[in-house]
This record gives C-alpha cells, structure tokens and sequence, in this order.
C-alpha cells in the first residue's frame, strides 16, 4: 500500500495538469486506445419546435434549452440554440451550421418537436406546417435526410443527429403512413442517428414533467462524469424502456468506428473510493488524458508509466494525432498551391480557370481563396465564362469570415450593407465591419472611423471616429493618416496637439501612396511653418514645403507660393515668379488663383497691364464657381481641388463627403468628378443605387471628353445597367476611352473580342 500511495504523490508532482483528473469517479469505462476517437473542436445546432398552430406540444423548448445547457457543461465549443423554426429558417440553419463545420470536428444536430414519415421518408415538422395530405409534406416539411447529407457533406470527423420527433401525427384526419419516423441509413463511417423511439412508433411528450421521456433520460445519461459518446446512447435507451413502462424503445443507427469520451474532466466528484482505497495513478492519469488532443500530455504520461496498461493506448493516439496534423500540413500545402496558380490563371486573365483553383483551394480550407472566389463572383469576367453570381460571392465571403479571415469580414460587412446577395442590413454590416477591424483589417478600421464621424449605423462619436483612424493610421493608411492628422489640428475627437498633427503629416508626406496625398500633407506642413502653428514661423520652411506640395501636383500650394512670391516672405518680393505660380495654379482649375491673375493684368504686377488679359482671368474665375459664391471665393476650392478632395474621401469609404464633393465638382463642369458621380450611384455609395442615374452622370463625363466616363459608359452597356444590353454600344464607348489612354477600356475590348 505505501508504493501505491507513493506512485500517487509522484504522479500529482509529476504535472498540475493532471490535478483535475482526481475529480473523476471510479467507476468510469476507460476507452480502449485502439478504439478511441480525436475530434478537433465540438459543434451543437439545438432546436425545439413547439408552438404549432395546430397540435402544440408541451415539452419541446424545455427539451432543446436542457440539452443545449449540458453540452455547454461538457465543453462543447459552439452551441447554437433556435426555437420555433420554419421551414425555410429549418433550412437556413441547418446550412449555416454545416459551413461552420470543418474537417476533424464533431457535428451534432438535436430536434425536439412533431416529426413524420411519407413514402419512406421522414420530416420534420416546422411551425409554419399546413398539409391537405402526406403528399404535400414534401414540399413544406423539412427532409431529416438533408440534415445528414449536410453533416457528412462538411467533413466533420463525427456526426451525430438525435431526433426526439417521432411524437403524435401533426395532421390527424389526413391519411399518412405508419405513425413516427422510418428506418434511415447511415451513408458513411462517422455517422450516429438517434432516434427517441423505434421506427414506425411514437414517443411521448410527457406532458406532466418538465422534459419530453427520452430527453430527460438523455439529459440524465450526459450528465455521468467521464461517459462516451455510445454510452448516452446505450444508458438512454436502457433507461426509456424501463421507466417508461416498455412501451417506447429508442434505436440508434451507428456508424462510428471506436468511442469518444465527452468529458476529460468532469464536475467535482469525490476522489476517494467508497472503500477508503487509493485510486490507481496510472488510472487517474489515463483519465486526465484520454480524450486529450495535446501530444505533449500524452507524451509525458507515456514517460511516466512506459510501461503501464494505458502505454500502448497512449502511443497509438500519438501516432494518430502525427498522422492527423501531417493530413492537415498536406492539405494546407495543397491549398496554397492551388491558391497560388489561382492567382496565376486570374493574372494571365484566364479568370474561368481561375475560379476553378480557387474553389478547390476553398473547399481543402484556403480562407484566402475563399475570398479570392467570392470576389470573382461579385466582380465577374463575364466574356471570360465567370458569372456574376452576388450570392455565392456572399457565401464564400461568410465561409471565409467564419473561419476567422479579416478580408472575409470586411467583404460581408460591405455585402450587408449594399444588400448585394443578401438583404441589406445596416446592423449586420457594422457587426462585420467591427470584427474586421479588431482582427485587423485596416480597411475596416478606416470604415469604422468613418461610421463613428458621420453617424453611419452608430452613435456619432468623434472620439471613437480618431480611435478607428488612428489605427488605421499606425497600420500604414495614408488617407486615414491624413484624418488624423487633420484631428489633432482641429481638435477633433482629441484634444488639440499640434507637434502630433506635424509628426502624421510628415508620415503621409513621406509615405502615403498617392501623390494627391503626399500633396495635401505637405501642403499643410507648409501652412504649420507659415502661421507658427505649433513650430516657430519660418517663411523659408514654409516656401519649401509649398515647392514639394506643388511640385505633387497641389494646388493649394501653388497658390501660397505665388502669394509668399508677390509678399517676398521666405526670399525677396519676385512678382514673375508669383505670376508663375498663380498661372500654374490657374491653369489646373484653381479659381482663386485665377482671380489673382486677374488682379495683377488689371495691376501690371509682374506682367505688362493687359485689361483684356485681366477680363479673360475674370471671365474664367466667374465659371469656376456657381455667381451667387463670386465674392466669397476665397472659402471655397477651386473645382480641380474639390474633386481631388472628393477622391480622397471616396478611397477612404467616406461616402457622404465624397458624394457632396463629387456634386459640387461636377455642377462646377468637372468632368472626373462627373464620372465619379456615376460611379457613386453605380455603386450605391452614400445614395440608394440608381443605375439610370450613373449611366446619366457618365454620359456628361463623356460629352466633355472624360475617358473613365466612357468605359463606365462601356460596362454598363456591356452589363445592361441602366440601358438595354448593347455590345456595340459597349465597344463604341470602350474604343473612345481607349483612345483617350485608359488602361481598363482595353480589358474590355479583350473581352467582347473588340480591337
């Protein structure tokens, strides 16, 4: 006795891990290693259907909430719960449930509710249920064949589907065939069907007690500290028989080769034996690892009892872990490969093939291709043999969501909230776009700035708005570095920090990936050293700054430096040099620095006075903004700048900003902004989507010459949107923009087999 108690004190010093493992009773059945079942993770869909409009029955909701509870006892990973289903919701979820599932998973599937058979076939009843005859059950009834052809279909390494849904005809005065459900085979190994009663007979409902008869047995039997799979079953069975009176006799249908323990540590029980005896370490230990998907626990016990009776159990499981994780390792790598020549095929424009890769590597688990796919089908090749298909792009969208894919969620959240493929729920797309974001998509993080600022399916909170840019921002987003930036001047969402809105504008002007961007950045830096803000004032500082900002193509800049020229701060009074700079600036669509062009003609200030010159300037200035806006000029950007804005809003998702810009641009006679504006309502960015109206605003781009407005004008001849489908149109207009330089109108002539 003293060895035995001495191999226990080294056991329990040998690792914490197995101090739990003491709780366990007795007299648990220890699963022989050859026999014994790995699963990765542990998934329930639970539901009870009980409020039907005719036959309601008592016990259904209680039924499916207790087992729910006691798989979440046994460490269930996921558990899904849903009550009163119908027949579409049945299918709906059965779906979503089987795509959640992955390869080496367990997949359990309980119903409690009316269930029948017809023609060899059983049903289960949902709520919305209305059948004349056993004839129509098949179409407003839900095929339990449906839910094991999804299980088996998943991969999942189990798959169990208990049926308490044998109870009391649902449509009596009706013919129907024999009572309860009929015999159902099991396609393949890994499949366990569990009925509450024998084939052909009814089980009760058990009206008087809390929980149906087979549910409160089945309740009592996972309820046993260190039970397996079959034993529920078996216990269940035994126990419906008895205490039923023998009238009703649950049958399994079993296809599972070996026995999983469900619990590896159950509730506290009592460590000594009734007799007062030491339990056996080895035993003890066995049971803290006997379900156990972790080589190392299993490795340490090996070492500790090489030669035990649960040595060769304990090596058998390890060698199948190894063989299971090489299984995996092969399959990632195929997937890659696939993903990889997916991405090949998609460069060399053969998008069909591409496809193709793509959902081979989807279906061995690439989230990447998943998402690769679902992107194919909302933004097809359609001469290249790949339809437009907006909901399989969601379906393989969510797979890759679920599965943890950040990409995934963010192409989801924008799905839901464009209701392409999916009713458009505003509630839903913030939900995906916050998951996104805290997994670190830096999209997302930019969007959930956006919603926070504008109010966009939350509280307005400029607070939150900062948090999300400033994320973004450190993640490397050039426009969210720039809003940012713009708080800390502001004060917006933070308290006002001018050294901090120099450190981000000095970031996105040496890092942002437009020149627009670098433009704007630098442009503000230069304006910081001219008015002192936060930096000692320094003209020469600010003159350089305005030189690279101009030099980027800004506007704005070319304005300050024609002023600083004429002004002589930062270098002496150079009034040439300012007529240059106010002329660049004019000459790209800048209506201030018109007006200053016109007050140095009517002046003589750098250039002979030229009355005609200076009305010209004038002339042109006046067109540049709506006549009501003429005196207040100086408040407003020059069109050219306007749309420039409105692009930087649209790359960030600001979308209400973008439109207004894009508007105001636009009825200003710019033509980008005008095709900008078809594609916001192509789209249905910032406003409802109105194919009419973009195809309106791209044929305005177009009459003035904008070669994005004529290959818009091309898709959506090619697409049919907004005007009948007419290739010969969409060639028209792609030739157009192909000779006006665009790169994309050439896709499109690939395509329709156009030269």
């Amino acid at each position: 006795m003293r060895t035995r108690r001495l191999r226990l004190v080294a056991l329990l010093a040998w690792t914490p891990l197995f101090l739990p493992s003491l709780l366990l009773a007795q007299e648990r059945r220890i699963v022989p290693a050859d026999s014994a079942v790995v699963v990765q993770r542990r998934l329930a869909l639970v539901v009870g259907n009980q409020t039907y409009r005719t036959n309601p029955l008592t016990n259904p909701r209680n039924d499916a909430a207790a087992v729910a509870a006691a798989l979440r006892r046994l460490g269930f990973d996921d558990v899904t719960e849903k009550y009163d289903l119908t027949r579409r919701q049945l299918d709906d979820v059965t779906r979503e449930f089987a795509e959640r599932v992955r390869a080496g998973d367990l997949a359990l599937f309980y119903y409690s509710g009316h269930g029948v058979q017809v023609s060899q076939e059983n049903y289960l009843v949902p709520i919305d249920f209305q059948a004349g005859s056993p004839a129509d059950v098949r179409y407003n009834a839900f095929p339990v064949a449906q839910v094991r052809d999804r299980l088996e279909e998943s991969g999942a390494r189990l798959r169990v589907v208990i049926l308490d849904a044998c109870r009391d005809n649902p449509f009596r005065g009706t013919r129907s065939s024999a009572g309860g459900l009929t015999a159902m085979n099991v396609q393949g190994e890994g499949t366990l069907i569990a009925y509450a009663t024998a084939e052909n007979s009814t089980a009760e409902d058990n009206a008087a007690d809390s929980n149906g008869l087979y549910t409160k047995y089945l309740l009592q039997a996972l309820a046993t500290p260190g039970v397996t799979l079959k034993q529920v079953f078996e216990r269940t069975r035994d126990a419906v028989w008895l205490q039923g009176g023998r009238r009703q006799r649950p049958f399994v249908y079993d296809g599972i080769v070996g026995d999983l323990v469900l619990t590896s540590v159950p509730a506290a029980v009592s460590t000594a034996p009734a007799s007062g005896a030491v339990p056996d370490p080895e035993v003890v230990a066995w049971q803290a690892v006997a379900n156990t998907t972790k080589v190392a626990m299993l490795e340490q016990f090996v070492a500790a009892f090489p030669n035990g009776q649960y040595a060769a159990a304990a090596r058998l499981k390890i060698a199948a872990l190894a063989e299971s994780a090489a299984a995996e390792t092969a399959a990632r790598v195929k997937a890659s490969e696939l993903l990889a020549n997916g991405k090949a095929a998609n460069d060399r424009r053969d998008y069909a093939g591409a496809l193709r890769l793509y959902l081979e590597a989807a279906q061995a688990g690439s989230t990447r291709a998943m998402v690769s796919a679902g992107a194919l089908y909302e933004n097809p090749n359609l001469a290249a043999g790949v339809p437009r298909d907006y909901g399989q792009a969601v379906f393989w969208y969510r797979k890759a969501a679920e599965a943890g894919d950040a990409e995934g969620m963010n192409r989801l959240a924008w799905m839901y909230r464009t209701g392409q493929g999916v009713a458009e729920d505003d509630a839903q797309s913030v939900l995906w776009d916050g998951k996104a974001a805290a997994a670190g998509n830096v999209r997302a993080m930019s969007t959930m700035g956006w919603r926070y600022k504008d109010g966009v399916g939350v509280e307005r909170d400029a607070a939150q708005a900062t948090f999300w840019y400033r994320k973004a921002a450190e993640a490397g987003d050039g426009d969210a570095m720039l809003t940012v930036a713009e708080a800390y001047l502001s004060g917006r969402g933070v308290q006002r920090d001018y050294g901090q809105a120099m450190a981000w504008y000095r970031k996105v002007a040496e890092a942002h990936e437009r020149e627009y961007g670098r433009g704007e950045a630098m442009t503000a830096l230069g304006r910081m050293y001219a008015r002192g803000a936060g930096v000692a004032q320094d003209d020469k500082e600010a003159a350089s700054w305005f030189r690279k900002a101009a030099e980027a193509g800004n506007t704005d800049a070319m304005l300050q430096l024609g002023e600083m020229c004429e002004e002589g701060r930062g270098a002496p009074s150079d009034l040439q040099q300012a007529v240059a700079w106010y002329r660049k600036g004019a000459d790209r669509g800048n209506g201030y620095a018109m007006e200053q062009l016109e007050r140095m003609y009517e002046e003589g200030r750098g250039v002979p006075k030229d009355p005609k010159q200076a009305a010209a300037w004038h002339d042109k200035a006046g067109t540049t903004y709506v006549p009501q806006y003429r005196q207040t000029i100086k408040r407003l950007r020059p069109a050219d700048d306007i749309f420039r804005y409105g692009k930087a809003a649209d790359g960030r998702r600001d979308y209400t900003e973008a439109l207004a810009l894009y508007r105001k641009a636009a009825e200003a006679g710019n033509a980008g902004a005008m095709a900008g504006l078809g594609g916001m309502y192509a789209m249905g960015h910032g406003v409802a989507r109105d194919d009419a109206q973009a195809v309106a605003w791209f044929q305005k781009a177009a009459a003035v010459g904008d070669d994005e407005g004529m290959e818009q004008l091309g898709e959506m001849y090619e697409q049919g949107r907004g005007v009948p489908t007419d290739l010969e149109q969409a060639l028209t207009w792609y030739r157009k923009a192909a000779a006006a330089g665009n790169e994309k109108a050439g896709e499109g002539l690939l395509r329709l087999g156009g030269t």
